[in-house]
């Protein structure tokens, strides 16, 4: 893409190494300015979180994939160690959740409870394309 960079990325779990489908990157406009260009993964076994993180203006931007063999207990301690330490945040992605049919997920409450505003569309979000 021109006038773009990836400045981050993660590359999924080991195991899927065969399947280059996996992980998620971060690219930004050559004139933008940012920092703390940063990945995290969770993995254990087919359940796994990745992230990339990166701030413009003070403001921390999260992408995020979360595995649809992803148990909430798992999701809900990635995501809440990606949020810690930062006043502004966004954060987007692959939740695998159907937040449009149930918002009683502990992930959902977890975001909500933390004040953020959901920008959901109509579209397919569903948990392992079921």
């Amino acid at each position: 893409m021109n006038n773009f960079e990836e400045i981050v990325r993660t590359n999924g779990p080991k195991q899927y190494s065969a399947n280059p489908g996996f992980g998620v990157s971060a690219m930004i406009r050559h004139n933008l300015e940012y920092s703390n260009p940063r990945s995290y993964s969770e993995i254990s076994g087919t359940e796994h979180c990745e992230a990339v993180s990166f701030e413009v203006n003070n403001v921390k931007i999260v992408a995020l994939y979360r595995s649809c063999k992803c148990p909430n207990s798992v999701a809900v301690g990635f995501i809440n160690y990606l949020l810690s330490h930062n006043s502004s945040c966004i954060i987007f992605g692959d939740f695998n959740e159907d937040y449009l049919s149930n918002n009683n997920t502990a992930v959902f409450k977890l975001l909500n409870d933390a004040g953020y505003h959901f920008m959901l569309q109509p579209l397919p979000t569903t948990r392992g394309g079921k």
